[in-house]
């Protein structure tokens, strides 16, 4: 089943050439033991429409582009 990820941070999601499973973002990349572990992170973070703003990899995206605008209109 197909999930729609919310995360407007996210770039990829896959296996390495390991097979290792993989969330890629613009912040972080993040490895996991299994396809359970994974799914559930992505549900309840990258795939949730409200849930990816609570991910502290997401909230550290979002300051750093506050801080660029707050930079450019000083």
């Amino acid at each position: 089943m197909a999930v729609t990820m919310y995360c407007p941070f996210l770039t990829v999601d896959y296996k390495d050439k390991n097979g290792k499973l993989r969330i890629k973002c613009e912040r972080a990349v993040i490895n996991f033991p299994d396809d359970k572990e994974r799914k559930e992170f992505v549900c309840k973070y990258c795939g949730s429409i409200s849930g990816w703003e609570r991910c502290s990899i997401a909230q550290s995206a979002i300051s750093h582009y506050e801080r660029l605008d707050n930079d450019k209109k000083n």
